[in-house]
């Protein structure tokens, strides 16, 4: 389960207890017994950052707006160019030469004007970490870079937020949970970064294949705020879809691992 501080309805948020427009919204969550109407106020309070408004990102962010997290913060920065189109599910036509965090901001307030939305356009680095990705409960990875991925990394299990990191290229992704101080973290996994600079700019990537990595992505972050399931916590979620293979692989902590491990 999500450990967060946010116990309480935080002003400006919708609280679903109070609107029956809400609970009318998001009835089929509700009736889910895995969330129910205690699950629905979770995820009303949850904040959330989602780093990258690509393929990934938008698909995160597409579910995450419908299902009710009451807080996004979106950050990219990059503009929305015609390739784009082709995986990127917030954009159409219009949007090309906006940048991505507005034009997605626009979109998924016409989704769901009930939710508090940030949008910063603005590049992620070692300087700006803190300023960009304080103040929320999880950090979900849209990026398509190794390099920001290290940096969310290490921020996350600094300031012990959980991220949920997930990758897609050609027909293959993969997508795991790291909770700071129980799982292994990103450089755990992936101790020779360098190796892992395939991007789909470069090789090219399925839209179904983004598609699907950024639904684990989102499903994970759903069961984690409301605690129900089996989450990717110390499992590797891999796809490959010309094999129209699908696996979860355990992976382990490395105790001499620069960010998380015990002998650092």
């Amino acid at each position: 389960m999500l450990s967060s501080n946010h116990g309480t309805r935080v002003p400006g948020f919708p609280d679903p207890r109070e609107s029956g427009k809400d609970n009318a919204r998001y009835s089929r969550q509700i009736a889910f017994n895995k969330i129910g109407q205690k699950g629905q106020e979770k995820l009303s309070r949850a904040k959330v950052a989602i780093v990258g408004m690509g393929g990934l990102g938008s698909v995160i962010a597409m579910i995450l707006a419908r299902a009710g997290i009451g807080y996004l913060r979106l950050i990219d920065r990059d503009v929305v160019e015609p390739d784009n189109l082709q995986r990127q599910v917030l954009f159409d036509e219009s949007d090309i030469w906006a940048p991505k965090a507005h034009a997605s901001k626009k979109r998924l307030s016409a989704i769901n004007s009930g939710i508090k939305i940030d949008a910063i356009c603005g590049d992620l680095n070692g300087k700006n970490t803190k300023k960009l990705l304080s103040g929320v409960d999880l950090i979900l990875d849209g990026t398509d870079n190794m390099e920001t991925r290290v940096i969310i990394n290490e921020f996350a299990v600094k300031n012990k937020i959980p991220f949920i990191y997930g990758a897609a290229v050609r027909d293959k992704g993969m997508a795991t949970l790291i909770i700071p101080g129980k799982t292994p973290c990103l450089k755990c996994i992936f101790r020779r970064v360098s190796g892992l600079g395939m991007d789909c700019g470069s090789f090219g990537v399925l839209p179904t294949a983004a598609g699907l990595i950024g639904t684990v992505e989102a499903n994970e972050a759903i069961k984690l705020i409301c605690g129900f399931g089996k989450t990717l916590q110390g499992l590797l979620f891999y796809l490959d879809l010309s094999e129209n293979r699908f696996d979860v692989l355990a992976i382990k902590k490395d105790r001499k691992c620069g960010i998380c491990g015990i002998c650092r």
